[in-house]
């Protein structure tokens, strides 16, 4: 009968008939051959004990972790109706000071260098700007801010980049309607559209009939082309709604619809075009001797600043802001172009309801884009600025000033001078930034003094 065995040199296991000097087939030992069943019972005796232990080592454990939870959230509520009593009967709590004579001692001025920060001017400021001693709510840029002084340098030469703006052309784009939207018709050309029209719909339309619509384009139609040639944009305009003034075919207003109005679709609409451009033309006329006045000016503007006439160039660029500012309030004020003719009242309905529609789009009339023209003006005004320190004396005797007032810590008067400077851009933007700090140090002084109250 077979019986299990297992090698304890290889740990293989395997069945073999019971006998003395067994060999294992795996590593070929015949010493570390035992029964199977003698290895089981010693290894299951030896874990037993191992096992048994743990398992009480646990439940003590657990047995005292459930005992001390009571314990534990007692603990925690005392902790928190500690807490909550000292957070509620401490007393007022006190905010951090700041020392405000440390400020003024922290913005006295050091020996100055030039640094060119802008297109537009010099500052000058101290080689290191720590922040003051006590004044741990002003940043070290708040102290740059507040020690850096702008001064304008007449003599010197314009940056690359302010090359460039000042080299730099803008288009003046105007709403004018230069022209019309397309070539007057012939006679020749106005008979060949009939005779298409006949063809293409299968209606001869009778002799008489076509001999009244050539005398109509003759003596309206043409007329017309004739007076724009000559420049009377009005007359022009008003002979060209005459030649739609067509006469009843049949004398049924149905049939002429439908046949005659029909069959002349292709010229009407050409004609109307022409009318709503003649109507444009009117209206903009009014603002057309502004526009050029607005070029000319622009190209003085461009001349003086390339002969470096700064003066010149500055008193120019405000003169086109000016002659802007004139020409779009008078864009609200246009005056409205004149009506149409009696002869108006002949055409059809349905003609008669484009004209008015036409006359109405025409009373709001397009002006130049002026936005881009001052865009480029404002930049080469703000340019000229920095080279014209008498322009604006009493701007920079007020920024002197309050600089003085800072160093004395009379800050709100120092914003308040500050407040009043609007030009030169360069001298107005770093006086913004100045109050910007000096709002801080004022917000900071007031907290301050509440608390001590």
């Amino acid at each position: 009968m077979n019986k299990r065995y297992y090698c304890t040199h290889c740990t293989h296991s395997f069945e073999a008939p019971e006998k003395k000097g067994l060999e294992c087939p795996a590593c070929f030992w015949t010493t570390t051959v035992v029964l199977a069943e003698e290895v089981s019972a010693k290894t299951g005796a030896a874990a037993r004990p191992q096992k048994e232990s743990r398992s009480k080592i646990l439940n003590v454990f657990l047995l005292t972790l459930d005992a001390l939870k009571p314990l534990f959230f007692a603990a925690l509520a005392a902790c928190i109706l500690w807490l909550g009593w000292h957070w509620f009967h401490a007393g007022p709590r006190r905010f951090p000071t700041f020392d405000f004579a440390a400020i003024k001692h922290g913005m006295t001025r050091s020996p100055e260098g030039k640094k060119n920060v802008s297109p537009s001017a010099e500052i000058k400021a101290p080689a290191e700007a720590a922040p003051a001693a006590g004044a741990s709510f002003l940043t070290e840029e708040d102290n740059k801010i507040l020690a850096r002084h702008i001064q304008l340098d007449p003599g010197r030469d314009p940056l690359e980049i302010e090359k460039k703006m000042l080299a730099r052309r803008v288009p003046l784009r105007t709403g004018k309607i230069e022209k019309l939207p397309s070539a007057a018709w012939t006679l020749e050309q106005f008979d060949q559209m009939l005779q298409t029209q006949e063809l293409y719909y299968k209606v001869p339309l009778p002799g008489s009939y076509r001999r009244k619509l050539k005398k109509l384009f003759t003596e309206k139609y043409l007329a017309a082309q004739q007076a724009y040639d000559r420049g009377d944009l009005l007359g022009a305009r008003d002979l060209w709604v005459g030649s739609l003034a067509f006469p009843i075919y049949a004398e049924n207003i149905e049939k002429h619809r439908g046949v005659v109005l029909t069959m002349l679709r292709p010229f009407i609409g050409d004609t109307l075009s022409k009318i709503g451009a003649l109507n444009g033309m009117l209206s903009e006329s009014v603002f057309r001797d502004s526009e050029a006045a607005l070029g000319a000016a622009y190209d003085q503007l461009n001349s003086a600043l390339e002969k470096k006439a700064w003066k010149a160039a500055y008193n120019a660029a405000s003169g086109i802001e000016t002659l802007a500012a004139q020409l779009e309030e008078k864009a609200k004020t246009a005056p409205k172009i004149p009506g149409y003719q009696p002869a108006a009242g002949s055409v059809d309905a349905g003609i008669g309801s484009a004209l008015a529609d036409l006359l109405e789009t025409a009373s709001a009339p397009a002006i130049a884009d002026l936005e881009p023209l001052l865009a480029d003006v404002g930049s080469k005004k703000r340019i000229a600025e920095t080279f014209l320190p008498e322009f604006f004396q009493e701007e920079f005797d007020a920024y002197d000033k309050a600089r003085a007032l800072t160093d004395e810590g009379r800050w709100q008067e120092a914003k308040d001078l500050l407040g009043k400077i609007h030009r030169p851009a360069v001298l107005a933007r770093d006086a913004d930034e100045k109050m910007g700090v000096l709002n801080k140090i004022i917000k900071a002084e007031l907290e301050q003094q509440a608390v001590s109250s």
